[in-house]
């Protein structure tokens, strides 16, 4: 087994705790994360003398830094998708969302959600995070991602259940597109298609999100998403 660095691995759970939680305090983070306060302490001071986090009120929270090395892995996808999210979100009076792989989530990059005039909004935070095997735009990520990663996704799961959400993989990546209902949101009804790289890869869903009381017309806004995710492919392999 590959030795794993307790330090950093502390050091990774105070910042993913920053991130997901807001602004916080030591001492909380340590009852949170069941660290000895001390080493939060000490945690916190190094990754603000590196930049990491900032100190307002007794409190950290992420620094501008991490934003920084976010848009360095997506900015280029996110810049891209922006404005095909913004008509999607017009064109379907739907919320048109990015998602990119995370490890064995799936992560919220970038959103557009319709006007206020077109009914309620749905809305993830940008950040969400959630397992590959939930939610359209998980289970079209990992529908096309290598036999390796959908083992190791599912290891954990009973038999039963592996065998279950492999055959929904492989239907999604007959279809090429992933429909789930009332999943990550009760109420909510979404479709996702995947998107590619210049080298064809698989790396990013784009979604649509509806009202349960409009899941029927998923299936009519198909085509649109599938155009927007080609015009979203096209612009990776020219500018990659």
């Amino acid at each position: 087994m590959t030795e794993v660095s307790k330090t950093a691995d502390n050091a990774l759970a105070v910042l993913s705790a920053l991130a997901e939680g807001g602004p916080n305090s030591p001492q909380a983070l340590a009852r949170s994360l069941g660290l000895n306060r001390t080493v939060v302490q000490r945690l916190l001071i190094t990754l603000h003398n590196r930049g990491f986090v900032v100190r307002e009120d007794g409190e950290y929270l992420p620094s501008l830094l991490l934003r920084h090395l976010s848009n360095s892995v997506f900015g280029h996808l996110r810049t891209a998708a922006e404005p095909i999210l913004a008509s999607l979100a017009t064109s379907t009076a739907a919320t048109a969302v990015l998602g990119v792989l995370d490890d064995q989530d799936w992560t919220v990059i970038a959103q557009a959600v319709p006007a206020a005039s077109l009914g309620l909004h749905i809305r993830h935070e940008i950040g969400f995070r959630s397992p590959l095997t939930t939610g359209a735009s998980g289970k079209v990520l990992l529908a096309f991602s290598l036999p390796r990663t959908i083992t190791k996704v599912l290891a954990k799961q009973t038999a039963a259940d592996s065998n279950s959400v492999r055959a929904e993989l492989k239907q999604i990546a007959v279809d090429g597109y992933s429909h789930t209902r009332d999943e990550l949101i009760s109420g909510v009804n979404a479709i996702a298609v995947p998107v590619r790289n210049s080298q064809s890869v698989v790396t990013a869903s784009l979604a649509l999100l509806v009202p349960s009381t409009r899941g029927d017309d998923l299936d009519a806004l198909l085509p649109t998403l599938l155009k927007a995710s080609k015009q979203l492919n096209k612009q990776l392999h020219e500018t990659e």
